[in-house]
């Protein structure tokens, strides 16, 4: 009865097993290795994005640009005011 594990070379009717061991250790190695990249890759790929930081400083720009627009207007505002009180 032979072994499904092992691969036997039938020269001259000596049955003499040809150890595959290393092989198998090495491919079950690759299998798991495998395994765990692509595990990781689902595991990165399923997290939201943070991007809490870009948001933030996105929001100072936002706010910068209306305050800078604010002083401009006031500016202008303030002109016509003096202009007024002149004639």
């Amino acid at each position: 009865m032979e072994d499904k594990n092992i691969i036997y070379n039938k020269t001259n009717d000596n049955i003499t097993p040809i150890d595959t061991s290393a092989k198998d250790f090495a491919f079950e190695a690759d299998a798991a290795k495998a395994r765990r990249q692509m595990e990781e890759r689902a595991r990165v790929m399923n997290q939201p994005i943070d991007t809490s930081a870009k948001d933030f400083a996105l929001k100072a720009e936002l706010e910068k640009a209306k305050r800078a627009l604010l002083e401009d207007q006031q500016a202008m505002y303030q002109d016509i005011d003096v202009t007024h009180k002149t004639r």
